[in-house]
């Protein structure tokens, strides 16, 4: 997310603004619940920057 190259997950150029982290957080979240058919809220993610 540092080279200021908008970039869809899928590498392919973005039209549009770049989702913020905290969206693509809550969308990966939200996914991660509705296949384990557990509420959003016990789904914890920790992400570290080096």
């Amino acid at each position: 997310m540092g080279d200021g190259a908008a970039r869809a997950e899928d590498d392919e150029p973005v039209g549009k603004v770049q989702p913020s982290l905290n969206q693509v957080v809550e969308r990966h979240r939200q996914s991660m619940a509705d296949e384990l058919g557990v509420a959003p809220g016990s789904i914890k993610i920790s992400i570290a920057f080096d």
